[in-house]
C-alpha cells in the first residue's frame, strides 16, 4: 500500500469520519445480474451529486497533486510499492522492466513502424493516468505495464491488500473470459475475426487468442509505446513464435472511437479494463464504433470495475479515498454513472448480460 505524507494522512483519517455517502440511481440500477434485457430505464444524472466533504476532498487532493515535487514524491512511492509487492510474488522488476530497457533500440524501431502521425490523440487521453504525468503517451508506463499489472491485481481475490496471489492478475483475466464464453455460448458463438479495443502492451490481446485459438485477433491502442511494446513481445518472446508466423495477432495504432475499419467486419470487440478511463462521451463514440464493426449478431464484451462491490462501495463511501482514487483515474467519476443500459441501446445493441468476475469488477457482453 502507499505510504502517505502525514498531512495527507491526517485529511484522510478526518474524512473518513465523514457519514455522506454517494446517492445515485446507477448504484441501485446497476446490479450484477446474469441476464439483463436492455431496456429504457430512468437514466442516470450524467453529473454525480456531491456532498461537500467530497467537494472539498477533490480540491484538497487536487491542490496537493498539483505541486509537481508532491505528485513526484507520491508517484516514486507509488512505484516503489508496487515493486515491492512485484517481488514478494515473483515478478522480477528488473528482469522485466529493465530487460526491456535494454532493448530500446528495437522499441524505438516497432515505435516508428507503428505510430500513425495522423491519428489525432484526444485531449482526455493526455491526463496523467496512475501516477504518470505522461499518462499512456511514454516509455515508462509502456515498458512497465506488464509488471505493474502482475502486481497490482495481486490482492484482488485477497482478504486485503497486504495478502497477495501471484495469480491474481491471470485469475482476473481469466474469469473475464470464462464469463464471456459463458454468455456467448448461450448464443453458440464462435468468432473469427476480433478486435482488442484499448490493448496497451498486449496482454489482453494475447489472452483472446489464446481463448479463441482460431481466431484472428487485432489490439489497437492510441498509445504507439504501449503498441510497440506489445510488437517486441510478439516478434521476441519464443512460445509467441507460432502466433507471429500465422499473423493471428496485430497491432494497430488507432482511436477505440474511430478505427478505420470496414463496417461490419468483425465478430467480437473485447475491451479490458479501459472504460473506467474514458469520459461518458467517449465511451458512447466507442460503443457506437463496436456497433459499426459488428456484423449482424455479432458481441462487444467488456470487463471492469464494477461499481456497484462493495469493495468499491467502501472507497466511494470515503471522501478522501475517493478522491485520492480519482485522482489517478481522471474519469473514473464519469464511469461511475454511466448508464449502461441506456448508452449501449443508443448504440444500437439489443440486449445486455452482466456477471460479476471478483470481487471489484463484472464483465458484460452486448449483442447487435
Amino acid at each position: 500500500m502507499l505510504r502517505l505524507p502525514r498531512p495527507i494522512l491526517l485529511i484522510v483519517l478526518l474524512f473518513s469520519t465523514s457519514t455522506h455517502a454517494f446517492r445515485h440511481t446507477t448504484l441501485k440500477m446497476m446490479s450484477s445480474s446474469t441476464d439483463m434485457p436492455l431496456s429504457a430505464s430512468t437514466r442516470t444524472p450524467t453529473v454525480l451529486r456531491q456532498p461537500l466533504s467530497y467537494r472539498v476532498a477533490d480540491k484538497v487532493v487536487g491542490t496537493l497533486f498539483g505541486i509537481d515535487p508532491i505528485f513526484n514524491l507520491l508517484a516514486k512511492k507509488a512505484r516503489e510499492s508496487i515493486m515491492v509487492r512485484g517481488e514478494k510474488i515473483g515478478v522480477s522488476w528488473v528482469e522485466r522492466v529493465d530487460g526491456l530497457k535494454q532493448h530500446m533500440d528495437e522499441l524505438e524501431k516497432q515505435y516508428e513502424e507503428i505510430n500513425r502521425p495522423l491519428v489525432v490523440t484526444p485531449e482526455y487521453y493526455k491526463k496523467p493516468f496512475h501516477a504518470y504525468k505522461e499518462g499512456n503517451l511514454g516509455w515508462a508506463p509502456a515498458i512497465e505495464f506488464e509488471a505493474a499489472s502482475l502486481s497490482v491485481h495481486s490482492p484482488t481475490f485477497t482478504t486485503g491488500p497486504t495478502e497477495l496471489e501471484e495469480d491474481g492478475d491471470a485469475k482476473l483475466r481469466g474469469n473475464f473470459h470464462a464469463r464471456m464464453r459463458e454468455m456467448l455460448s448461450t448464443y453458440t458463438f464462435t468468432p473469427s475475426r476480433i478486435i482488442d479495443v484499448g490493448c496497451a502492451a498486449g496482454m489482453s490481446t494475447l489472452r483472446l487468442q489464446a481463448s479463441f485459438p482460431e481466431a484472428e485477433v487485432m489490439g489497437i491502442d492510441l498509445s504507439p509505446y504501449m503498441l510497440a511494446v506489445a510488437k517486441y513481445n510478439l516478434n521476441s518472446r519464443p512460445e509467441l513464435a507460432q502466433l507471429k508466423s500465422e499473423r493471428r495477432v496485430d497491432y494497430m495504432h488507432a482511436a477505440g472511437e474511430d478505427t478505420g475499419l470496414p463496417d461490419a467486419s468483425v465478430d467480437l470487440v473485447s475491451i479490458c479494463l479501459v472504460n473506467h478511463e474514458l469520459p461518458n462521451e467517449a465511451a458512447r463514440k466507442v460503443f457506437r464504433e463496436a456497433y459499426r464493426l459488428l456484423r449482424p449478431g455479432g458481441a462487444l464484451a467488456f470487463m471492469d470495475m464494477d461499481p456497484t462491490a462493495m469493495a468499491f462501495q467502501r472507497i466511494v463511501n470515503n471522501p478522501m479515498l475517493f478522491a485520492l482514487f480519482k485522482s489517478t483515474e481522471p474519469w473514473l467519476k464519469e464511469y461511475v454513472v454511466l448508464d449502461l443500459p441506456s448508452e449501449l441501446q443508443a448504440a444500437g445493441f439489443s440486449r445486455m448480460d452482466v456477471k460479476g468476475n471478483s470481487p471489484r469488477h463484472r464483465t458484460v457482453v452486448a449483442f447487435k
